[in-house]
């Protein structure tokens, strides 16, 4: 186990019916918040206008932004970041997943800065502060509400990058799981593949025999998932299995989990290259690497990988399929001939040279292999 530094600052206010709380927790942080949304299931839901009404009503003045994307774009949050500008807003509230929240952070720090969203996740302009926050999340997914990271993506130049700021801890986060009801069927199952996988990364990839908190805590999160997500996809309205998904969710990322374990985010980093080139849903495309990148580690970390398949999932395949995130290059329409453009790309942005530090054996040919699928 490796030292470590842990702060989070973020207060969580959790449970069935919090988000009535939404309005008098705002009016602590500022008097004019820009409240961003997805693109449309905020309004057909009618949460937006629930979300409007409550703030108004507690003499709040309200900007809206509607319209962030899955793999939320740089040029979205300078819109939404020159919107809140010129209206005066004082405070960022992010109503959705993990896109508008990831969208919201990078938005807080460039209404003050003046300065492109990109910038500031490749850290031409360092982040220096940022407008409070309040997430209130609608997906049990990335954990954005409990942590101070977000991942951007600039589709011009085909890049998806994650970036970390001190300032992109939420003030307060109120994760209601009523919300998450409204989640179809493969959101929710895509979800409920990134929270494991975020615990996962560092579980599997680590050669630490001894971090029995961090590996018990995963273990603990990982169960959950595979508990509570099979009767969240049986009945959407299981409000039991979509607290303990919210819960579960918000936890992996908070640094608890990981805290003190080496290793790095190997399936998020291939996923990237791929989102960035196709646009496709982020836990979908980390459900298809899992399998082919557990050969990886069967071969180069034998002893997780005995741990992963003993404690955790003997049938990996099988469980993908259960949950209906079993896919193909075909399925996620990506062309076989794209693999080596993605294979450069993430040696170009994490390797060192032919090698990816952290990751003993892990050379072009092993990337070539986990991206078109071969276990």
């Amino acid at each position: 186990m490796i030292n470590l530094t842990l702060h989070n600052p973020t207060r969580v206010i959790f449970g069935v019916g919090v988000l009535s709380q939404l309005a008098s927790e705002a009016s602590k942080i500022g008097k004019h918040p820009l409240v961003m949304y997805g693109k449309s299931s905020a309004k057909t839901s009618g949460l937006s206008d629930k979300v409007k009404s409550m703030l108004s009503s507690n003499d709040l003045k309200v900007t809206e932004f509607f319209g962030v994307e899955p793999n939320p774009r740089d040029d979205t949050c300078d819109r939404a970041a020159s919107l809140g500008r010129q209206a005066g807003c004082d405070a960022v509230i992010a109503v959705g997943g993990g896109s508008v929240m990831d969208a919201a952070k990078l938005t807080s720090a460039s209404i003050i800065s003046g300065k492109p969203a990109w910038d500031h996740v490749t850290r031409v302009y360092p982040v220096e502060k940022a407008l409070p926050i309040i997430m209130v999340p609608t997906l049990a997914a990335t954990g954005s509400d409990f942590n101070g990271g977000a991942v951007i993506t600039n589709w011009t130049m085909k890049q998806k990058f994650g970036a970390y700021s001190p300032f992109f801890f939420p003030a307060i986060s109120i994760i209601d799981p009523v919300l998450t009801t409204t989640c179809n069927r493969n959101v929710t199952a895509w979800g409920g593949i990134d929270i494991m996988i975020h615990v996962l990364e560092t579980y599997l990839g680590t050669n630490d025999a001894h971090c029995p908190i961090p590996d018990y805590f995963s273990e603990g999160v990982v169960k959950t998932v595979m508990k509570y997500l099979p009767l969240a996809l049986a009945d959407g309205n299981d409000i039991v299995a979509r607290t303990q998904l919210s819960w579960a969710s918000a936890v992996a990322l908070s640094g608890m989990p990981n805290g003190g374990r080496p290793g790095g985010f190997l399936l998020h980093w291939m996923e990237h290259v791929m989102s960035a080139h196709f646009d496709i849903p982020h836990g979908l495309g980390l459900a298809y690497l899992l399998l082919p990148a557990l050969s990886y580690f069967r071969e180069n970390f034998p002893e997780r990988h005995h741990m992963f398949t003993t404690n955790l999932m003997p049938d990996p395949a099988g469980f993908l399929e259960s949950i209906g995130c079993d896919t193909t290059l075909e399925k996620l329409d990506i062309p076989g001939s794209s693999v080596s453009t993605m294979v450069d790309d993430l040696f170009a942005q994490k390797g060192k040279g032919e090698e990816m530090p952290g990751y003993p054996g892990f050379d072009k040919k092993w990337a070539e292999r986990i991206y078109r699928g071969k276990f």
